[in-house]
């Protein structure tokens, strides 16, 4: 049962703020409590050391995940604001698909560089994503999801929405695969 608990853990992490520090957040403290891991990451006696590792690797992992899609995050908003559409649709894996709403599917860098070109000939300059989780999903993928909001040049919001983002790892870096994000009303 103990090694069902910890294999669910995988899917449930899920980190607000990109400067929380997971060795001493209350959110995995349960984490600790299902796989015995003092705060200085020791188990306890009568406790299986791998589970105690996995819970540790799993801790790590979750930070780990969300800085590497933050630094992403970073870049796509900067290279947006600067006009640089190529280098955002570099941030996509070369077969990727892009979702806006109420527009059709989106395949491809070509692809996510026009919509970019789009976006700002229609008046937005900035792009701020708010990430809510990132989830590691084993192997070279991972998810993310939270809220973006498209602003326009006054700095009025044009679109608030929500997104969903799915990540393949590429050449050791993580890039977007599936781009979803819808509009909040």
């Amino acid at each position: 049962m103990r090694e069902a608990n910890v294999f669910s853990i995988q899917v449930s992490f899920c980190q607000r703020q990109s400067t929380r520090d997971y060795t001493n957040n209350s959110m995995f403290d349960w984490i600790r409590k299902l796989t015995d891991i003092k705060g200085d990451g020791s188990p306890v006696p009568d406790t299986d050391p791998a589970m105690c590792a996995f819970g540790a690797f799993l801790i790590r992992d979750a930070s780990h995940i969300y800085k590497e899609i933050d630094v992403v995050r970073g870049k796509l908003e900067e290279a947006f604001a600067a006009k640089r559409f190529e280098d955002v649709s570099k941030l996509y894996t070369e077969d990727c698909r892009f979702m806006p709403p109420g527009q059709p599917l989106i395949s491809g860098r070509e692809g996510v560089c026009a919509a970019a070109t789009q976006m700002w000939t229609g008046g937005i300059r900035t792009i701020k994503l708010e990430m809510e989780e990132a989830v590691g999903l084993g192997g070279d993928w991972a998810y993310s999801r939270g809220f973006v909001t498209f602003l326009l040049e006054d700095g009025s919001v044009a679109m608030p929405g929500k997104y969903f983002a799915l990540w393949k790892r590429v050449d050791g870096q993580l890039q977007l695969f599936t781009d979803i994000f819808n509009r909040i009303k």
